[in-house]
């Protein structure tokens, strides 16, 4: 099973240690786990070496024009699920919820959001 997080970035705060240990917990039982964030800043928290981070603009400048920078994150968001072919997509904090939601709605792989221990 692949595990595909979605966060604003990995720097100290509670939602990005939930998310590093959720991460790591699900690597360690097998799991294909892999963390997207959209702002590279130092990572906080140490990770799994096998839990492998994906850069959401891949490096790129961004626009300083806000319409273009939310399109761009959406359209981002729906090639990495659809690359990554998740099992599960999880994204954490209200900001970022909006945009997977709304960049995942209507298509057509199925998604679960039960975890098996």
């Amino acid at each position: 099973m692949k595990l595909l997080l979605f966060i604003r970035s990995l720097a100290a705060g509670g939602a990005e240690r939930v998310c590093v240990t959720i991460a790591n917990e699900m690597a360690r039982r097998g799991y294909d786990v892999c963390i997207a964030t959209t702002i590279s800043l130092p990572v906080a928290y140490e990770i799994e070496n096998s839990v492998r981070l994906i850069d959401v603009f891949q490096g790129k400048p961004l626009s300083q024009n806000k319409i273009k920078i939310a399109w761009s994150l959406f359209r981002n968001i729906r090639t990495i699920t659809k690359v990554e072919t998740p099992s599960v997509v999880v994204s954490f904090l209200s900001g970022m919820n909006k945009y997977v939601i709304t960049a995942l709605y209507g298509r057509s792989e199925e998604h679960t959001s039960e975890l098996q221990s």
